[in-house]
C-alpha cells in the first residue's frame, strides 16, 4: 500500500511568498537577524492596507497603539511598518468608498514595499453592499494583480479580518462570506493568508470597544498574529494540487479550505449534511483506485462565526465517493458537534442513504474509513491506535476509481462550520492504477470543443464524458487512445454550456474522473466601475474573466436600449470619448469567448458630479469673485 500524507511543519520563515530578488534577500536576512540594528540589505519595508481597524480607531492612541505601530515595535530594527488606511473603505471596487479609489494603493506602490498586508472586508459586510458581494473574490484578485503588476516580486499577505457584532459591520457576513472569499482569492493567486479572525477565540467581545474596533489589547493580538505570520510563517496555505475541492449540492454558502502551518487541513463548509437522497457539504479529496483508506483526527467542529452556536448536526469526517454529484454513491465516517459519530452511506445513485450512529462521541476523535473491493468499514478511536467499529461493513458497488478525502457541513445553509483535520492520510493499493487527470483545459470554437490534459501516470486511454450540469447525467463522447491527451468534441451547440470530465483507464481498470470542467460562454464580468474623468470622457474598469477572450462595452442613454460601442481585447478598461456632456448614460460589459457571449454585468451609471462646460475666461457672478478654471483641473462643480 502506498500513501499520500499531508506535510507536517512549517516551511522556512518568510520564504513562501517570495521569488529570488533583492526584496527577498532583505526580507530573509532581516528574518534571520530579527533584532539586528543594521541588516546588510537595508530594512524590510512593510505596508499595511486596511480600513478603520488599520487606522487604529478604538485604540487609546491610534498612531501609537494601533496594530501597525505595535507590529513595528514587535519586529524591531530591520523592519519599517507604514500604515495606509481609510476608515470605512471596502475591498469591493463598487463599494463606497472603495479602497481602490483612495490614495492607499498609489501610496503603497510609491513606498516600493517588500511586504503588503491587506486587511479589508469588514465594511464590505454592511447591508448597503449586500448586492455587491458576488464581486468580492474577483475584486480581491484584481487588487492582488494590481500590486503584482506594479511591484513584481512584492510579498502579499491577505489577512482574515477580526470578528464583529451584527450592528453596522455584520460579523455574520464577515464570517460566512468575507473569510471564505479571502481564502479563495488567495488560493487563486497562490498566496499565504494570516488568520486574525480566529485569534480572538470563541468569546471575542471583550477585546472590542464597540463590537467592531479593537481596544488596545485587541490591537496587540492582531499585531502578534501578524508578527507570527510574517516571521515564523504561521500562515494558512493553499492545499496541494493533488487535492480537488468542491461544494457538493445546495450548500447555500461557498466553502473554502487551507493547509495550516502544522500540516492540518482547515475546511469551511455549509449545507445540511450527508444523507437522504441528496447531500450538501464541502468536500476536499484525492484520487484513489481500488482498495484504499482515509484516516484523520477531527480536532474541532465549530461555527466560523464565534457568536453563533454550532448546530448539533454540524459534522466533519472522512469519505470515499464515486463522483462529485450530490446524489452520488458514497461511504463516510462523520463526527458531529452534538449527535455522535456516524457511519453513513448511499448504495445507489439517488437512493436514500443509510446510517449507523454511536451517540456521545464528540471531537477530538480519530475517524477511519477502509475500502476492500466493494466492502467499506467504518471505525473511530480516541488515540489513533485502538479502533472501535461503527456497525458492520457495508457492501457498495462502486467503480475502482473514486474520490477519497475530507467532508464538512454546518447543518445549515446560512452558516459555515470550521472543521480541523490533523494527521490526514489518504492511502491506496495497486499503485499502478491511474489517477484522475489534473488541470484539464478546453478551447471552444463555433460548434466544437477541444480538451487537453496532462498525462495521468498508469493511464493507457481516457473516456471523455459530457453533461449539461455539474450534477447531471454524464454521457460518453468518445475515447482518447494510444496515449493521446487531447480530444475534440465536434457536436456542441453555439452558446450552450457543457461540463466535461476525463476518466483514465489502464486496460479495463478505470480510475476516478477529473473534476467537471465548465465549457461555455463566460460568466458575466464583475466589478464594473465607470468614472467621468473629463468633459465627454468616461473611464470604465471591470474584473477579468479567465475564460474570456474579449469584452463588449455597451452604452445606453436615458431609458434607451444598449448598443455596443467597443470590443476590448487584452484589457479590462476602456475610455469612452464619445459621451455627450450633460447626457446620462448607463453602461454594461459582456465577456466573449469561442462559445459565445456572457450575460451582462451589473449596469453602472456614472455620477455626473454636476459637470458643465469649462469657461473660456473669467466669469463674473453678481456679488461674487470672478474666477477661472486652473489648467490642471479636469472639471468643476456647480
Amino acid at each position: 500500500m502506498t500513501s499520500q500524507s499531508l506535510p507536517a511543519g512549517a516551511s522556512p520563515a518568510l520564504a513562501e511568498n517570495h521569488r529570488p530578488s533583492s526584496r527577498r534577500a532583505r526580507h530573509l536576512l532581516a528574518a534571520c537577524l530579527l533584532l539586528s540594528a543594521a541588516p546588510l540589505f537595508g530594512q524590510v519595508r512593510i505596508v499595511t492596507n486596511g480600513d478603520s481597524i488599520t487606522a487604529g480607531v478604538g485604540a487609546s492612541d491610534p498612531n501609537t497603539s494601533g496594530y501597525p505601530a505595535r507590529l513595528d515595535a514587535l519586529l524591531g530594527p530591520g523592519f519599517t511598518v507604514q500604515r495606509e488606511a481609510t476608515s470605512g473603505a471596502t475591498l469591493l471596487q463598487r463599494g463606497r468608498p472603495s479602497y481602490r479609489s483612495t490614495s492607499g494603493v498609489a501610496n503603497t506602490v510609491a513606498a516600493d514595499p517588500d511586504i503588503i498586508t491587506i486587511m479589508l472586508g469588514s465594511n464590505d459586510s454592511k447591508a448597503v453592499h449586500q448586492a455587491l458581494l458576488p464581486d468580492f473574490i474577483d475584486d480581491y484578485v484584481s487588487l492582488i494583480d494590481t500590486y503584482r503588476g506594479a511591484l513584481g516580486d512584492v510579498s502579499i499577505y491577505p489577512v482574515l479580518p477580526p470578528p464583529a457584532t451584527d450592528v453596522d459591520v455584520r460579523g455574520s457576513v464577515v464570517a460566512n462570506h468575507i473569510l471564505p472569499g479571502v481564502l479563495e482569492a488567495a488560493r487563486r493567486r497562490g498566496l499565504n493568508v494570516i488568520d486574525v479572525h480566529s485569534a480572538f477565540g470563541r468569546d471575542p467581545l471583550g477585546f472590542f470597544t464597540d463590537g467592531v474596533h479593537p481596544a488596545d489589547q485587541g490591537y496587540q493580538i492582531i499585531a502578534e498574529r501578524l508578527r507570527d505570520g510574517l516571521v515564523s510563517n504561521l500562515v494558512l496555505r493553499p492545499l496541494p494540487d493533488a487535492w480537488q475541492r468542491a461544494d457538493i449540492g445546495a450548500t447555500g454558502l461557498g466553502g473554502a479550505d487551507a493547509l495550516d502551518f502544522d500540516g492540518s487541513v482547515i475546511m469551511l463548509g455549509a449545507g445540511v449534511g450527508v444523507g437522504a437522497r441528496a447531500d450538501a457539504f464541502r468536500f476536499a479529496a484525492q484520487s484513489t483506485a481500488g482498495d484504499s483508506s482515509v484516516i484523520a483526527r477531527v480536532g474541532v467542529v465549530e461555527n466560523v462565526d464565534p457568536l453563533v452556536p454550532v448546530a448539533a448536526s454540524a459534522a466533519a469526517g472522512v469519505m470515499i465517493r464515486e463522483s462529485l454529484g450530490r446524489d452520488s454513491r458514497h461511504a463516510a465516517v462523520l463526527v458531529t458537534a452534538g449527535q455522535g459519530v456516524s457511519f453513513r452511506w448511499r448504495d445507489s445513485k439517488g437512493a436514500t442513504g443509510g446510517e449507523v450512529n454511536i451517540p456521545g462521541v464528540t471531537p477530538p476523535v480519530w475517524v477511519r474509513l477502509d475500502r476492500s473491493g466493494d466492502d467499506f468499514t467504518a471505525q473511530y478511536s480516541a488515540d489513533g491506535f485502538n479502533w472501535s467499529p461503527i456497525g458492520t461493513s457495508r457492501r457498495i458497488t462502486m467503480p475502482a476509481g473514486a474520490h477519497a478525502g475530507l467532508a464538512v457541513n454546518s447543518g445549515s445553509a446560512t452558516q459555515l462550520a470550521r472543521g480541523r483535520f490533523e494527521s490526514v492520510e489518504v492511502s491506496r493499493q495497486a499503485p499502478g492504477t491511474p489517477f484522475a487527470p489534473l488541470n484539464v483545459e478546453a478551447t471552444a470554437t463555433a460548434g466544437s470543443v477541444t480538451l487537453n490534459w496532462p498525462a495521468s501516470p498508469g493511464a493507457t486511454s481516457y473516456r471523455i464524458l459530457r453533461a449539461t450540469s455539474p450534477d447531471g447525467a454524464f454521457s460518453e463522447r468518445g475515447l482518447a487512445t494510444a496515449g493521446a491527451t487531447t480530444f475534440s468534441d465536434g457536436s456542441v451547440n453555439s452558446g450552450a454550456t457543457y461540463y466535461y470530465t476525463v476518466v483514465p483507464l489502464d486496460g479495463s481498470l478505470q480510475g476516478p474522473a477529473s473534476t467537471p470542467l465548465r465549457v461555455g460562454p463566460p460568466e458575466a464580468p464583475t466589478g464594473l466601475s465607470v468614472v467621468m474623468i473629463s468633459f465627454g470622457q468616461a473611464r470604465l474598469t471591470w474584473n477579468a474573466r479567465d475564460e474570456a477572450t474579449s469584452y463588449r462595452v455597451k452604452r445606453a442613454s436615458g431609458n434607451g436600449s444598449y448598443a455596443t460601442i467597443a470590443t476590448v481585447t487584452g484589457a479590462t478598461t476602456y475610455l469612452d470619448s464619445s459621451a455627450i456632456p450633460g447626457t446620462t448614460y448607463r453602461y454594461i460589459v459582456t465577456a466573449v469567448n469561442g462559445s459565445g457571449e456572457s450575460r451582462a454585468s451589473a449596469n453602472f451609471t456614472p455620477e455626473p458630479y454636476g459637470l458643465h462646460l469649462r469657461p473660456s475666461g473669467p466669469r463674473q457672478t453678481p456679488g461674487r469673485r470672478a474666477f477661472i478654471i486652473d489648467s490642471n483641473t479636469e472639471y468643476m462643480s456647480r
